[in-house]
C-alpha cells in the first residue's frame, strides 16, 4: 500500500507476528481446556489437572498481554499512517489547488476528503491484518491436529478457505457496486438539501407546488433504499458466514464420531479448537465491505493529484487554441478555435451554461483538453500551471475577515490604496473593517475591489469572467476606462 512507510510497515508485521500469538495461544487454552475435560472423566491424578488448570491460566494471561500489545502497535502504526495521509494530502490540495477548484465544489472535496482519510484507517486494521491473522491461525491449527484427525482438519481446512477467500471475492464486486450507489445517492441528497437549508425562504415564497421538497424527498428514499440494499447484502454475507461455520462444526464433530484413528483424549480438545477457530476468524472475515469503502476512498484521494503540472511564466506575445475540446464531467467544450495577440482586448458572449467559464479554465490552462494550446507559438501540454502569469476575475472573488489593506494581498500605501478606492467609488480608508467573507460588501463593492486587487498585483494579462455583474453603469463606465487607457490584454 503506497501509504504506508517502513516504520509503519514494518509495525504491521510486528503486530501480525504478536496477533498470531495471541491467536494461537487462544487456541492452546481452549485445547487444553478440552484436553482437562478428558483427562477429569479418565480419574487422572489431581497434580495433573492443577498443572492444566495452571498452564491455562499462563495462557490466559500470555493471550491478554498479545491482545494488548497487538492493539497498540497496530492503532499506533494506524494513526502514524493516517497523520502522514493528512500531510500529503494537504501538500496535495495546495499544490493543485487552482485545478482542483477547476474540476471539483471546494466544499465538496474538502469534506469527502476529511471523510475518505478516515476511512482508510481501515486500511490496515479491517482489509490487510484480520486475515491475514486468520490464514496463518488456520494453516497452524492444520499442521498441529492433522495428525489426530485428518478428516476433520480437511473439513476445517475447506470451511475456511471458502470463509476467508471464496466468498469475500464472491461479494467484494457487489459490495462495491452498493457502496458506490450508496455514496452517489447520499451526495445528491445531501446536495440537494443544502440547497434547501440556503434558499428555504425562497423556496418556501415561490415554490407553491412543493415540487423541491418533492425532489428532496425522492431523493432521500433513493438514499435510504441504497443504504437498505447495502445492509442486506452485508446481512446476507454476515449469515453465510455463520451458516459456513455452523456446518462446519457439526460436521468436524460427525467426522470425529466416527473416526476411529482419532485418540478419544483429544476428542474434546478438538471440538474446542474447531469452536474457537471459527468464533475467531467471523469477525476476522468482514474485509470485503471495509476493502470497497478503503479502495473508494484512495481513489478519490489519489484523483486530486495532477501529476507534472509544468509552471510556466514567460513574457506574452500570443495564446490560440486549435480545435479545443474539452469534456469532463459538467464541463463541455466542442472544437474551439481562439487567437490572442499581445495588446488586444477581446471579449466572449453567451447564454448562461454556455462555457463560459469553462473556456476561462481552459485559457488558463487548467483543463486536460482534446486539441492544441499554443503560446507564444509553441504547444503546451495541459494542465500547466501559468497562473503567475494573469491577473484574474472569477464570478466569485474571495474576501477575508481584516481590513480593506490586508485584502489586497500586496504590499500597498494607505494613501496609494486610498487614491484607488476613491476613484472606482468605494466609500472606504485603507483599515476600513471587511468581515469573513466580505459578508459587509456588496456584489459591486467586491467586484470593484477585485478589480484593485489586479490592479495592484501590475499583470499585463487579464482575464475576468463576468467582471461587472452587479456593478452600476457608472462604475462599469470607470472600469472599462481603466482598461481602454492601459496597456493590458
Amino acid at each position: 500500500m503506497r501509504w504506508m512507510n517502513e516504520w509503519v510497515s514494518k509495525s504491521i508485521i510486528l503486530s501480525i507476528v504478536i496477533g498470531l500469538l495471541g491467536a494461537l495461544t487462544s487456541i492452546g487454552m481452549f485445547s487444553l481446556s478440552g484436553l482437562m475435560l478428558s483427562k477429569s472423566v479418565l480419574n487422572v491424578p489431581l497434580y495433573t489437572l492443577i498443572v492444566l488448570v495452571a498452564t491455562i491460566k499462563l495462557f490466559g494471561v500470555v493471550r491478554a498481554i498479545c491482545k494488548y500489545f497487538e492493539r497498540l502497535i497496530s492503532h499506533d502504526a494506524t494513526f502514524e499512517m493516517l497523520k502522514d495521509i493528512r500531510v500529503r494530502t494537504v501538500g496535495i490540495l495546495l499544490e493543485n489547488f487552482e485545478h482542483i477548484q477547476s474540476d471539483y465544489k471546494l466544499s465538496d472535496v474538502l469534506n469527502r476528503t476529511v471523510n475518505n482519510i478516515e476511512k482508510l484507517q481501515n486500511k490496515l486494521l479491517r482489509v490487510i491484518y484480520p486475515p491475514i491473522i486468520a490464514i496463518l491461525t488456520t494453516l497452524t491449527v492444520i499442521l498441529v491436529y492433522i495428525q489426530y484427525s485428518l478428516y476433520a482438519v480437511i473439513v476445517v481446512g475447506i470451511a475456511m478457505l471458502i470463509m476467508i477467500i471464496v466468498l469475500p471475492n464472491i461479494f467484494a464486486r457487489q459490495l462495491e457496486v452498493v457502496v458506490h450507489n450508496k455514496y452517489e445517492s447520499t451526495a445528491k441528497y445531501e446536495n440537494k438539501l443544502m440547497d434547501y437549508q440556503l434558499h428555504r425562504e425562497t423556496i418556501q415564497i415561490f415554490d407553491e407546488d412543493h415540487r423541491f421538497e418533492q425532489q428532496l424527498n425522492k431523493l432521500q428514499d433513493h438514499m435510504e433504499a441504497s443504504i437498505a440494499r447495502e445492509n442486506k447484502v452485508i446481512t446476507l454475507y454476515d449469515f453465510l458466514l455463520n451458516a459456513i461455520s455452523m456446518t462446519a462444526i457439526f460436521l468436524t464433530i460427525a467426522i470425529m464420531l466416527i473416526d476411529p484413528s482419532l485418540n478419544v483424549m483429544m476428542y474434546l480438545s478438538l471440538v474446542m479448537v474447531t469452536i474457537t477457530l471459527f468464533e475467531m476468524s467471523i469477525p476476522m472475515v468482514h474485509y470485503p465491505y471495509h476493502k470497497a469503502e478503503s479502495d473508494r476512498a484512495e481513489k478519490e484521494i489519489s484523483e486530486l493529484t495532477y501529476n507534472d503540472v509544468k509552471k510556466i511564466n514567460l513574457p506574452f506575445e500570443s495564446l490560440e487554441l486549435c480545435d479545443v475540446s474539452v469534456k469532463k464531467k459538467n464541463m463541455i467544450l466542442d472544437t474551439i478555435n481562439l487567437k490572442v495577440t499581445k495588446g488586444q482586448k477581446i471579449g466572449i458572449a453567451g447564454r448562461s451554461g454556455s462555457g463560459k467559464t469553462t473556456l476561462v479554465h481552459t485559457i488558463l490552462g487548467l483543463n486536460q483538453i482534446e486539441g492544441n494550446y499554443m503560446l507564444n507559438g509553441d504547444s503546451l501540454q495541459l494542465p500547466v500551471d501559468m497562473l503567475s502569469m494573469w491577473n484574474i476575475a472569477t464570478q466569485d472573488n474571495h474576501f477575508i475577515e481584516g481590513t480593506i489593506s490586508e485584502n489586497m494581498f500586496v504590499s500597498v500605501a494607505d494613501n496609494e490604496l486610498e487614491r484607488l478606492l476613491l476613484h472606482f467609488n468605494l466609500p472606504f480608508k485603507a483599515q476600513s473593517t471587511v468581515e469573513a467573507f466580505g459578508n459587509n460588501l456588496s456584489g459591486g463593492e467586491k467586484k470593484r475591489l477585485h478589480f484593485i486587487r489586479m490592479i495592484l498585483r501590475n499583470k499585463a494579462l487579464w482575464l475576468m469572467d463576468e467582471p461587472f455583474n452587479g456593478v452600476d453603469n457608472e462604475n462599469i463606465e470607470i472600469m472599462m476606462s481603466y482598461l481602454k487607457r492601459n496597456k493590458i490584454t
